[in-house]
């Protein structure tokens, strides 16, 4: 048993289990004599809820991932202004989409998944789609809590995830050149669509069909130096709606938490009023068996100094009749 099999074990089992089960390989590695790889088991994490969720996802349904990946691929790379505009939608589809069948997933598990757990499941979406390093981290299936884009800045996932190991990996891909990690692939559009929806390569190739194949090398060099500034433009003002977004949803997400806090509060707090409740009645009790109490002491010493007395009458008149 290596490190990275059992890793990917105990994080695919059910919360409630994972201790239980860590365990159990910890007691397997020390029987075999390997204590090194039981020490390293000791100490991997217990996932959060989120964390959970969308560990067991990336198992149930990995061509969800896939998605997930290849539409990073697209964000990341170069493409025009309609392109740009329509993988801004399907991210936003994709995003939702992910989050809500991985906590259907969960639920008909018996996990119930909070308002907080979907912001974060939609955050550790948006950071795989937009960072390399966040989708290596996600299609692990090993993460620890959830995953969360901050600006322009690399995603964290230094304690992300269970393993150092699948830290480094995403960290080399975050620093990966473009050329090596990203390749843009428009997605297959349908027939009938708008006109002006294919892409760059699409239309230039109707073009140079169109124009017999004739238009001089030179003259789409020039067009491309022309164009260049836009796209750059255009990039530019998509990270800046991307960062926007993200700030967005953090500021989402964080609203959720509090909501959720507030309402586990009101409801403390109505479970504390019940009590105090309670406690009054039993006070009230408490004082009314106090009273009682207090009147039966009263009557029972007044009748103890009756009976003192008529002891002490009864003791003289036997004096008096004994013979001396």
């Amino acid at each position: 048993m290596d490190l990275r099999t059992a890793a990917e074990e105990l994080y695919g089992v059910d919360p409630a289990r994972f201790m239980a089960e860590r365990s159990r390989l910890v007691a397997e590695a020390r029987t075999a004599g390997e204590r090194d790889l039981a020490k390293r088991l000791t100490s991997l994490r217990k996932p959060t809820v989120a964390a959970w969720v969308i560990n067991a996802g990336v198992r149930a349904l990995p061509d969800l991932v896939d998605e997930i990946d290849r539409l990073g691929a697209a964000l990341r790379g170069e493409h025009d202004d309609v392109e740009l505009r329509e993988l801004g939608s399907d991210r936003r589809r994709l995003i939702a989409r992910a989050a809500r069948e991985w906590a259907a997933a969960a639920e008909a598990g018996g996990t119930s998944v909070s308002e907080a757990v979907q912001r974060d499941l939609e955050s550790t979406v948006q950071a795989a789609v937009i960072d390399a390093g966040a989708a290596v981290a996600l299609r692990s299936g090993l993460l620890v809590r959830p995953l969360a884009a901050s600006g322009l800045d690399a995603v964290d996932v230094s304690d992300a995830v269970a393993l150092p190991e699948v830290a480094d990996e995403a960290r080399e891909a975050q620093g990966a050149p473009d050329a090596e990690v990203i390749e843009f692939r428009p997605r297959p559009r349908q027939a009938g669509s708008a006109k002006g929806t294919g892409s760059r390569a699409e239309r230039g190739r109707d073009a140079g069909s169109a124009s017999g194949g004739q238009q001089p090398r030179r003259g789409r060099a020039a067009e491309d130096d022309r164009a260049a500034p836009g796209r750059a433009a255009e990039r530019r003002a998509a990270e800046r709606l991307a960062a926007a977004e993200r700030e967005l949803e953090e500021a989402r997400g964080e609203l959720a938490e509090v909501r959720d806090r507030l309402r586990e509060l009101d409801g403390e707090r109505g479970r504390l009023e019940t009590e105090i409740d309670d406690l009054t009645e039993q006070l009230e009790g408490a004082r009314e068996d106090l009273a009682r109490v207090d009147r039966e002491r009263g009557e029972l010493r007044r009748r103890r100094s009756r009976g003192e007395r008529a002891v002490t009458d009864a003791e003289r008149r036997v004096d008096r009749l004994t013979p001396e």
